[in-house]
């Protein structure tokens, strides 16, 4: 093994409680330790179905393969009943961790939510509080529109993100129930 790395402090690192008013993790770790944590651009570690079906001609992209890149990502929860408890839990603890990564400058998200229906809990913003408010906001309770909820998503990114990494994050636990929209 040529690149090998210890890292005692796990991905997000040690808590600062006095720093952050939720004690997110702060300092150290991984992430903030200037190590590379993309795998490298090779198709054996990815694969790509569209409808179930395998994609075999598609292109990997990266403009800064080695540094940090500016993204827009619509974070899209699932708000369903079934989510209440842990599973809601453990989706907003991912997505304050995803909002901590941000930068707060050039980095850009919105906060999504579906059960029944789809409610744009934060749209497109660099504003870290406002997006860590909209993650708290997430209920649970009602059906799961989950068809509805990646088109918003996505919609999202289309019409208010500007950077030209673009993603959406769907965290759910279940199937589609009451989309009107179908993939």
């Amino acid at each position: 093994f040529t690149r090998v790395y210890t890292i005692i402090d796990g991905f997000d690192g040690d808590q600062i409680e006095a720093a952050t008013p939720s004690g997110r993790m702060a300092i150290n770790g991984w992430k903030l330790s200037g190590l590379p944590w993309l795998i490298p651009d090779d198709r054996r570690y990815f694969s790509l179905k569209e409808n179930g079906v395998p994609v075999e001609n598609f292109e990997l992209w990266c403009d800064q393969p080695c540094g940090r890149i500016t993204i827009s990502a619509a974070l899209v929860f699932d708000a369903g009943g079934s989510m209440a408890g842990a599973n809601n839990a453990g989706a907003k603890a991912f997505g304050h961790a995803f909002v901590d990564y941000m930068d707060g400058i050039n980095d850009e998200a919105a906060v999504l939510s579906f059960n029944s229906i789809v409610r744009t809990m934060q749209g497109m913003t660099s504003y870290l509080s406002l997006l860590h408010n909209a993650v708290d906001m997430v209920p649970s309770s009602g059906g799961t529109a989950m068809w509805d909820g990646a088109y918003s998503g996505l919609m999202e990114l289309i019409n208010d993100g500007v950077n030209p990494m673009r993603t959406v994050i769907l965290l759910t636990d279940g199937t589609d129930g009451s989309s009107i929209r179908t993939v």
